[in-house]
């Protein structure tokens, strides 16, 4: 019963990718005819890669796995296009759930932008800032494009729905929602085993609680989805990737989305585009939890098949240029260049309005994610050892909880107990950090590493001194902007006696104060438009020979 709607799937998408290759429509042993002629007109060394990908998008509805390039070789050298036509049809992956699914064209004037993780995540810091900026920065130009997200059941991109874009855009009205089809299986075979594990403890009977509330919230889950609750579609489509332009503006975790992305940058002529944020688990592993290096190393081969990449800042595109040659790739050179991040906060209002908004007492803001990497048990230390010393300010940090930080938990709770003024802002909104910028004195982001340093930026651009790392990109920017003040972030003395300089000495605090209200610096949709013609830059990608291959590689 179920061969009929396949066969027609199968037949559409043939039509898709004859139609975006410009052939007529054509199926069976002509259809595979039509694939070879394409692939003739492509370098020896793609070849193969090449008709494996797109036979196997024809057939299977997904791109081949590594075992399945090989056999499709030996079909080629041996068989005609109507046996390899039979043969393909009679393999079990053509006869799966997948072997119903349909394809999109694409657009080769259009950019297609993956935003698969941020679209799922309730928090808005780092990455996903930047990803939602951009975004929005996106739909007020006149670029065409396309949100995206990558579907681990059909293995592809497909179009935001409605409701998706909706909580892209304005995630903290709509907000965000969990979706099985985003955790990779690997994933979640390893959160099945700790669970089990879990149970078997003292805390068995509340984790089995918890367990069976999760397996009725994904029947619930599962139930919407067949009834199009949330805009899914009748029947599951996603892109055909071969001509247009994607750009990556994330950080890819997933190993099934990378293996997708491997396979259809090598052998599709797509213009493709990744922004790098920084290289911290391979320069600073200390700083991250056991498993993140070798997750972002397997992250980091994509470079291997990416066409442009664009680092958010000179010290990143300088500690990854001298990585590239190590990396043998199936594309000409990257074109590799820095476009630094946009901060837009409002400027603060000058004089009497902004005398009226201050507090009783100086305020010093630390805002940043709370992790070993941004250092805020020592800036903590720092503004203990300065109320100790007799400067009074009120301390606030403000950021999402991230991994390790039960120390800095455990000392901001012994600090509080004994008057120190600190506190901590979890689960801050773009509305109250603005007004947090708006109260404060200074900030302080002594981050012992950063690609970029985005709270700095949006410090000085709401008109707040900041007293920042003497290190890195965060120098960099520093050194831009104006209106910073620089200590190393290992010193815990040097940034105490610098907060309480900054706090007590109002001559200094007024100077820094007025550079950074006269500071220049360009707005997201300033980053938004450099990047896109960067992205739109008819760089079209160039067969390498396996010679120059195999010199890159040395």
């Amino acid at each position: 019963m179920s061969v009929a709607p396949a066969i027609n799937a199968r037949t559409h998408r043939c039509e898709v990718i004859c139609q975006t290759l410009g052939l007529g429509p054509a199926v069976g042993g002509q259809f595979v005819q039509q694939m070879l002629e394409i692939c003739d007109s492509i370098a020896n060394d793609r070849k193969d890669q090449t008709f494996a990908y797109l036979l196997s998008l024809a057939y299977f509805g997904r791109v081949a796995e590594a075992d399945e390039v090989v056999r499709i070789g030996h079909l080629v050298d041996s068989e005609s296009p109507d046996e390899i036509d039979r043969t393909l049809q009679s393999w079990p992956a053509c006869r799966e759930a997948t072997g119903r699914k349909q394809f999109l064209p694409t657009d080769p004037e259009t950019t297609y932008v993956d935003v698969s993780h941020t679209l799922f995540l309730r928090r808005n810091s780092g990455i996903q800032r930047v990803v939602r900026k951009l975004a929005a920065a996106l739909v007020e130009s006149g670029h065409r494009h396309v949100f995206v997200r990558f579907d681990g059941r059909l293995r592809g991109y497909r179009p935001l729905t409605e409701a998706e874009q909706l909580r892209l855009l304005d995630w903290e009205r709509f907000g965000a929602f969990d979706r099985r089809d985003i955790i990779d299986p690997a994933q979640k075979n390893w959160l099945k085993r700790r669970l089990k594990r879990f149970g078997r403890s003292r805390y068995g009977q509340p984790i089995r609680r918890f367990l069976r509330s999760l397996r009725e919230r994904s029947r619930d889950l599962r139930r919407k989805l067949k009834s199009g609750l949330f805009g899914g579609q009748e029947q599951p489509s996603c892109f055909f990737l071969w001509q247009g332009r994607l750009l990556l503006p994330e950080v890819i975790g997933a190993p099934t989305q990378l293996d997708f992305l491997a396979a259809a940058l090598s052998a599709a002529p797509l213009q493709s585009t990744m922004i790098v944020y920084d290289l911290l688990p391979i320069t600073h592993p200390e700083c991250f939890v056991s498993g993140a290096l070798s997750s972002f190393v397997q992250y980091l081969t994509l470079v291997r098949h990416i066409d442009q990449i664009s680092c958010i800042s000179d010290t990143v595109r300088q500690q990854l240029e001298p990585l590239l040659p190590a990396m043998p790739r199936t594309k000409p050179p990257a074109c590799i260049t820095a476009h630094l991040l946009a901060g837009d906060f409002q400027k603060r209002r000058a004089s009497a309005a902004a005398a009226d908004c201050q507090p009783a007492e100086p305020v010093v803001l630390c805002v940043g994610t709370i992790e070993p990497r941004k250092n805020q048990t020592r800036i903590l230390r720092a503004m203990v050892t300065a109320q100790e010393a007799g400067c009074r300010f009120r301390g606030i940090f403000a950021g999402h909880a991230g991994w390790l930080n039960g120390q800095f938990r455990d000392e901001l709770k012994a600090a509080r107990s004994r008057g120190i003024q600190v506190e901590l802002h979890e689960g801050v909104t773009d509305d109250a950090l603005a007004e947090l910028y708006r109260t404060a004195s200074l900030t302080v982001y002594c981050s012992l590493a950063e690609g970029f340093g985005l709270p700095v930026v949006e410090s000085i651009m709401a008109g707040v001194p900041c007293l920042t790392s003497r290190l890195g990109s965060m120098e960099e920017i520093a050194n831009q902007l104006g209106g910073c003040s620089l200590v190393s972030p290992y010193d815990t003395s040097e940034m105490a006696t610098a907060i309480g300089r900054l706090v007590e000495d109002r001559q200094e605090l007024a100077r820094l104060t007025a550079e950074a209200k006269q500071a220049q610096w360009w707005s997201w949709r300033d980053y938004c438009e450099q990047l896109m013609q960067f992205v739109e830059a008819d760089r079209r990608p160039v067969a390498i020979s396996a010679e120059q291959r195999v010199a890159a590689a040395y």
